[in-house]
């Protein structure tokens, strides 16, 4: 007695390659949004990040950062309370600052919004602390133009 694979129509093949195909471009969709979503940045966060990133490289040039500087271990991000412009921007801009783990120092950084009347500016204030001891070894206070 001969066994024989049962038939596997082409219409039900077409069928389980249409919902495959679906399901794909459907991964694929969700897939992108997410990363959208994800990776999204206002305006005003990307040219902060611009222009603290050019400011910070300024400084370094001018030797004016701290000598430990590069002993970074830790940058905390924070807002003034109640500045939703800030909260948005300490959320959604990146440090310009190199992290070094071994490093001894936290920089603790504080976005302000300043707004009057058709200018829009950031304060952002950079605060360092020794680790170790706690205690605060330098701070600077730098105001940006947005507009």
């Amino acid at each position: 007695m001969q066994v024989r694979p049962p038939k596997f129509s082409e219409s039900r093949f077409k069928n389980i390659l249409g919902v495959f195909g679906l399901l794909s471009a459907t991964a694929l969709v969700i897939y992108i949004l997410a990363s959208l979503g994800l990776n999204y940045k206002s305006a005003s966060s990307q040219l902060i990040e611009r222009i603290w990133e050019q400011d910070i490289a300024n400084l370094s040039g001018l030797h004016k950062l701290p000598p430990t500087w590069s002993e970074i271990r830790v940058v905390e991000k924070t807002n003034a309370t109640g500045d939703s412009a800030a909260e948005t921007w300490a959320r959604d801009t990146s440090s310009p600052i190199e992290i070094n783990p071994k490093g001894d120092y936290k920089l603790e950084v504080l976005f302000i919004s300043q707004h009057d009347g058709e200018h829009e500016r950031v304060v952002i204030q950079h605060h360092m602390i020794h680790i170790p001891s706690g205690n605060s070894v330098w701070e600077l206070g730098r105001t940006y133009q947005l507009n």
